[in-house]
């Protein structure tokens, strides 16, 4: 099964440090659910996310 570099623990390490919540949404204590799609290529690099 393909896997990201350094797998389940650098994915989030990965989506937690490029991932930005609003300063505005921040400031109002607004919250949600947030969807994440991205491609991974065969030698686990990111190709694209949105």
């Amino acid at each position: 099964m393909p896997e990201f570099p350094g797998g389940l623990t650098e994915l989030r390490k990965f989506l937690a440090s490029n991932i930005l919540y609003p300063d505005e949404a921040r400031i109002k204590n607004v919250s949600g659910k947030v969807y994440v799609r991205f491609l991974i290529a065969k030698n686990g690099a990111v190709l694209m996310y949105q």
